[in-house]
């Protein structure tokens, strides 16, 4: 073997993951993916919890043969979801004044 480079093959590869693929012209940029893990770690929530998610529908995924991505839309949209659910099954209270407001007018009542 001799340590003479080859003119003729492509550049050697650096080891860089940065570096940018080139695109066809006109293609759609893609989305940064996430995976099962990443979503995990930003939501505080163990495999199990987010599989529930995936599984129930809440948490929309891509699937690249047994690899599992989530876009960070499909995540907001899952929080954004889940932030309305909760607010639907919270129970309306009324506010502190008003049943001071309330309070007193049943005190009046009685008197």
């Amino acid at each position: 073997m001799s340590n003479r480079r080859s003119t003729g093959g492509p550049a050697p590869n650096t080891g860089s993951k940065e570096e940018e693929v080139s695109k066809p012209a006109g293609a759609a940029p893609v989305p940064p993916l996430l995976t099962l893990s990443d979503v995990g770690e930003r939501l505080k929530l163990g495999h199990t919890s987010i599989d529930l998610l995936v599984r129930r529908g809440k948490l929309r995924v891509i699937r690249f043969g047994r690899a599992v991505r989530v876009t960070e839309a499909a995540l907001a949209l899952c929080i954004a979801e889940m932030e309305a659910e909760a607010d639907r099954d919270r129970p309306v209270s009324p506010s502190i004044a008003q049943r001071v407001v309330e309070h007193q007018k049943a005190s009046r009542v009685r008197q």
